[in-house]
């Protein structure tokens, strides 16, 4: 194997990974937005002064949310 295979094949391992790892976090966000709003009756304002995340996120995720029920 040459070096720039193996130079290849690191680059697209670890991005990979990196995908992964952004993918877990979103999956966690999404869970623990949809657990404050449904699990503690919490508003969209008060979620986002608690997780410090945009407003735009939260609603996105809660819109999702309502669409799959």
């Amino acid at each position: 194997m040459d070096e720039v295979t193996l130079y290849n094949l690191y680059s697209s391992a670890s991005a990979s990974g990196h995908r992964a790892k952004m993918e877990a976090n979103e999956y966690a966000l999404a869970l623990m937005v949809e657990h404050l709003k449904y699990e503690h009756n919490m508003n969209r304002r008060d979620i986002h002064r608690r997780l410090k995340v945009p407003m735009k996120t939260i609603k996105a995720i809660l819109d999702v949310t309502n669409d799959e029920n």
